[in-house]
C-alpha cells in the first residue's frame, strides 16, 4: 500500500514539474515596440512575460515606423554579421522606424531557442552609415522595464499658417513654409521658379523634414539650418493665418 502511495505521489510530482515547463512559452517569437517617453522615444523588445526591456532610445521623434520598409533586405547581410558566423540563429521579425534627415533604422531580430540577437542598422540618405548590437540575450531570463506614463493629448487649437522666407546669402533664393499643426511642406524658389518642394513635421520648433540631411529651426524671424559646421539662415518676410 506505501509503494502504492509513493508511486502515486512519484507521478504527481513528474506530471506537476511537466506542466511547469509546458508553461512557458518556448515557441514564443519576440517582437518590437516604440514608445514616447517625455522628449525621446524608447525601441523596446517584447518578452514572453508580457513585458518589454528598452533596448535603444531615440533622442529624436519617430516619423513613421513598421514591420519592413525599402531597406529592410539591403541591410540585412550586415545585420548578420553581429551573429559571428552562427547559423543556428534564425531571423524571426524585423523593424523599422524613420527618424529626422530621412534617416531609416532597421531591426533584426535573430532567435536561437531562447537567446536572442537584436541589431540595428541605420540608413542615411546616402546609404549604409553604421551599425550596432542592440541586445543579446536569454528571453526567459531578462527584467523588463516600466513603461513610460501616457502622456496627456494637447487639445489647443489646431494652427495653419503661411510664411515667406528670402535667403540672407543674396542668392534670390525663397522658401514658402506651410505650417498645419503637425504637418508641414516647404517649396524652393530661385528666381522665382520653384526648383523643388519637400514635406515633414513640426515639432518642438524644429521641421523634420523627409529625405533632407538637415534639420530646420524656426525662430521668431528667421528659419536655419546647420551643415559641415556652416549655418545657414532665410529672413521672414511675411506670415499670415489659413482658415
Amino acid at each position: 500500500m506505501k509503494k502504492i502511495i509513493f508511486l502515486l505521489v512519484a507521478s504527481i510530482s513528474i506530471f506537476a514539474c511537466t506542466k511547469q515547463t509546458d508553461t512557458s512559452d518556448k515557441n514564443y517569437i519576440p517582437t518590437i515596440s516604440y514608445f514616447e517617453n517625455g522628449e525621446s522615444n524608447e525601441v523596446r523588445l517584447n518578452l514572453p512575460n508580457g513585458g518589454s526591456k528598452v533596448i535603444h532610445v531615440f533622442d529624436e521623434p519617430i516619423l513613421q515606423s513598421g514591420k519592413q520598409c525599402l531597406h529592410t533586405n539591403d541591410a540585412e547581410f550586415e545585420a548578420k554579421s553581429h551573429l559571428n558566423g552562427d547559423t543556428s540563429y534564425h531571423l524571426v521579425n524585423t523593424s523599422y522606424s524613420k527618424t529626422s534627415g530621412g534617416r531609416f533604422n532597421i531591426i533584426f531580430v535573430f532567435q536561437k531557442v531562447e537567446e536572442v540577437i537584436v541589431c540595428m542598422e541605420m540608413i542615411e540618405i546616402q546609404g549604409f552609415v553604421d551599425s550596432k548590437l542592440l541586445f543579446k540575450g536569454n528571453l526567459f531570463q531578462t527584467n523588463l522595464d516600466a513603461l513610460p506614463e501616457a502622456k496627456e493629448k494637447n487639445n489647443t487649437l489646431k494652427i495653419k499658417k503661411f510664411i515667406k522666407y528670402i535667403s540672407d546669402n543674396n542668392s534670390n533664393e525663397t522658401i514658402k513654409l506651410i505650417i498645419d499643426d503637425e504637418d508641414v511642406s516647404m517649396e524652393f524658389y530661385l528666381n522665382d521658379e520653384l526648383i523643388r518642394m519637400i514635406k515633414g513635421t513640426y515639432r518642438n520648433s524644429r521641421l523634420l523634414m523627409d529625405d533632407e540631411e538637415v534639420n530646420y529651426v524656426l525662430s521668431e524671424n528667421n528659419l536655419c539650418y546647420h551643415l559641415e559646421g556652416n549655418d545657414y539662415c532665410y529672413t521672414k518676410t511675411s506670415e499670415k493665418l489659413i482658415k
